[in-house]
């Protein structure tokens, strides 16, 4: 199992080469032929994606050898708080079927999530960090990964607070930017024209207008909701460049155009 994951983690173009190649495939990339290179992930990204896939087929996609020996394991605060809100709803539901067994079992799985969820705070900056669960060290770069709690409708006020506090702070940095940016304007990390690198997801921004109103911050909820349809004029493609507002990525995407007239 270690081999396998070293010749992934040094030669991961090799690595996935060989892999599409026993399938009697070309190892060639297809997404940068219709859409620029510019927009999409790194070639060395890719073959890392790729290198992933290969060793988990190798393992027969066994579920509990992925969660302890692949060398990507991230407890991400975005899909945690999409999945502690889809819960929530879901006990709504329950409830109003008077399923109470399901309830119970509805209600622990809130918990565990919520703890979660807030073992990925980081008190000091004030924000949710994905944490790298290889060596259980936070990645401590600011996304916009680092607000969707306010979409979970399940952290604090206080925590909340401080998560609306960091947005203003973008919009009062970044006035000529449209909100809010995949990966925070002053990270190195940031670009805007790269997918999730910097470049702004309407499904996302919508989540994050509707955290906002639910704590209680009606008027940056409009404002991001009037960036959504200032953008969506210029374009429905997959994402947009935060700064001129372009499309990119693939065009006339249904799930930004949902966002837009949700």
């Amino acid at each position: 199992v270690i081999e396998e994951v070293e010749k992934a983690l040094v030669n991961p173009h090799k690595v996935a080469a060989d892999w599409v190649g026993r399938m009697g495939l070309p190892y060639e990339r297809r997404d940068t032929e219709v859409v620029s290179a510019d927009e999409r992930p790194t070639d060395n990204h890719d073959d890392f994606y790729h290198a992933l896939l290969r060793v988990y087929a190798d393992w027969g996609w066994d579920e509990a050898m992925i969660l302890k020996h692949s060398p990507f394991r991230i407890a991400d605060p975005l899909n945690n708080a999409i999945l502690l809100r889809s819960n929530k709803e879901l006990l709504e539901i329950a409830s109003e079927l008077k399923k109470t067994d399901e309830e119970t079992k509805i209600d622990g799985w809130i918990a565990k999530t919520s703890a979660g969820l807030e073992s990925l705070w980081d008190e000091e900056d004030g924000l949710y960090y994905a944490k790298d669960l290889v060596d259980n060290s936070p990645i401590r770069v600011k996304t916009i990964s680092s607000l969707v709690p306010l979409f979970s409708q399940g952290i604090s006020q206080t925590n909340a607070d401080r998560l609306i506090a960091h947005i203003k702070q973008m919009k009062d940095e970044h006035p000529e930017m449209y909100m809010i940016p995949s990966v925070f304007p002053d990270e190195p990390e940031f670009d805007p024209l790269r997918y999730w690198r910097g470049s702004i997801w309407f499904f996302l921004n919508r989540f994050i207008s509707e955290g906002a109103e639910y704590y209680g911050d009606r008027k940056l909820a409009n404002e991001i909701n009037a960036d959504i349809v200032r953008l969506a004029v210029i374009s429905l493609n997959e994402y947009q460049d935060p700064n001129s507002g372009k499309g990119l990525g693939a065009d006339n995407q249904s799930w930004t155009a949902a966002a837009a007239l949700d």
